[in-house]
């Protein structure tokens, strides 16, 4: 016999629902915080074409929570090869001019570091 419910006995009024679309982590904001502002985790979650532009918003467990932020042609490159589990390092370097063209843009100090899974033992228990 399947574990599966069967449609037709599922009450989905009584049904505890998780909103999908929208990022559960308060977002990063670090406009408002200005430059200096830092965020430093274990990126979680990517979610893809987002809003109207159909941006990325990254998750990333810190320890104050969730704290999500929005991607940009700047972070999306430097983080293409992010993937969950791994260290993150953003901070919020202001805005600057492009050498090509003189554009503002903001610009960040971002690092990586990869994790194994060796390295996402927090602790071990002896036996």
């Amino acid at each position: 016999m399947s574990e599966l419910q069967d449609i037709q006995d599922i009450d989905f009024d009584s049904v505890e629902w998780t909103e999908t679309g929208k990022s559960g982590s308060d977002m990063w904001n670090y406009k408002e915080q200005g430059a200096g502002a830092l965020l430093r985790g274990v990126f979680m979650l990517l979610e893809t074409n987002v809003g109207d532009n159909n941006s990325n918003i990254y998750n990333v467990e810190t320890k104050d929570g969730m704290k999500a932020f929005w991607g940009s042609s700047l972070l999306d490159d430097r983080f293409k090869d992010l993937e969950p589990g791994d260290l993150l390092h953003i901070k919020y370097l202001g805005m600057k001019k492009s050498k090509a063209g003189g554009r503002e843009y903001h610009d960040f100090e971002t690092k990586i570091s990869k994790r194994t899974p060796e390295k996402l033992v927090v602790s071990k228990t002896p036996f």
